[in-house]
Formats: structure tokens, C-alpha cells, sequence
């Protein structure tokens, strides 16, 4: 029987879809659901405050660096990333909350994670397995005019790639 449930959720409308069939599966009792995305570096952050304060910080650092003609120091760009990777991850934890509630408004156990650091498909992997997920349910985002040949590269890689049960929304 299963008893979790994974959904990478990547805001577009086949991962919506995909956390709908979830709630249905645990509903109808199949186990509670982890609402998972994948963020790989800091910077596509969903707060646009956030983006704009970070985007103005590089732009004076670079602009005081060509001025004195000196490159910015490591340290300083290090400090500029680690605020922007906390700041991403903060805006997407809330999202994803938020995303959530229509879950636990429907009586449904769900917890919520950031993966961060990884390829999308290798952390939802390796989250699966960490987690002992018994089935992925995530969307297919086909773009180019190959789509009804092939799925997303991150369905894909999750497809091959997992020991997990997979589910593949279109």
C-alpha cells in the first residue's frame, strides 16, 4: 500500500494537476503527501523586492569595483550569495506553503520542502530515497516539437533514475 506521496512542483499547470491527483490518491486513503521543488541556484526568486534588492547590491559592487579597479572581493560575493540563497529559499518554503493549504483544507496530511543545490531531477531522486517516497507524481513540461515523442528532461530523468513508483501528468 502506499503511504507517501511526492509531488515535484514546479508552478506550471501540469505540476498544479499533478498535486490535484495527489490529493485525491490521499484522500482516498493512499498516505500523506510531500510537496516538494527544486531550486538549483539563488537568484530565480519568486519575491520581486528580493530580486531587485540583490540585482541593485551586484550592481554597486561591480560598479564600485570599476571605479577603484579592483575586481569585488570573494568574501563580499560570498556574502551577497548566501543572503540571496536564503532569501530564495525562504520566498519558495512560503510559496509552497501556501500552495499547501489547498491540501490541509481538504483534511490532507502534506509537509513542504526546498530541495536546493542539485540538478531538479537528481534532488527529487535522491529526496525519494531518502524519504522512502513509494510513488512521484510530477508534471510533464514539453516545449519543443518533439513533445508527443518525449517527455520533460526532469520526468525523464525521475522515470529512469527512480525506484519510486513514477506518475507523469500531461
Amino acid at each position: 500500500m502506499m503511504k507517501k506521496i511526492l509531488v515535484a512542483y514546479d508552478f506550471e499547470e501540469q505540476s498544479k494537476r499533478a498535486l490535484k491527483t495527489a490529493i485525491q490518491m490521499a484522500k482516498n486513503g493512499y498516505g500523506e503527501i510531500y510537496l516538494v521543488t527544486s531550486v538549483e541556484r539563488p537568484g530565480k526568486t519568486i519575491d520581486e523586492n528580493t530580486r531587485k534588492y540583490y540585482e541593485r547590491i551586484l550592481e554597486e559592487a561591480e560598479a564600485r569595483a570599476k571605479k577603484d579597479g579592483v575586481a569585488v572581493p570573494a568574501e563580499v560575493m560570498y556574502e551577497i550569495m548566501k543572503g540571496l540563497k536564503g532569501h530564495t529559499l525562504i520566498d519558495y518554503e512560503k510559496v509552497l506553503e501556501d500552495v499547501a493549504a489547498e491540501a490541509k483544507a481538504e483534511g490532507v496530511s502534506i509537509r513542504t520542502k526546498v530541495l536546493y543545490g542539485s540538478k531538479p531531477g537528481e534532488s527529487i531522486v535522491e529526496f525519494a530515497q531518502q524519504e522512502k517516497i513509494d510513488i512521484i507524481a510530477l508534471g510533464s513540461n514539453n516545449r519543443g516539437p518533439l513533445d508527443k515523442f518525449f517527455l520533460g528532461s526532469v520526468s525523464s530523468y525521475v522515470t529512469v533514475k527512480s525506484d519510486s513508483a513514477v506518475l507523469v501528468i500531461k
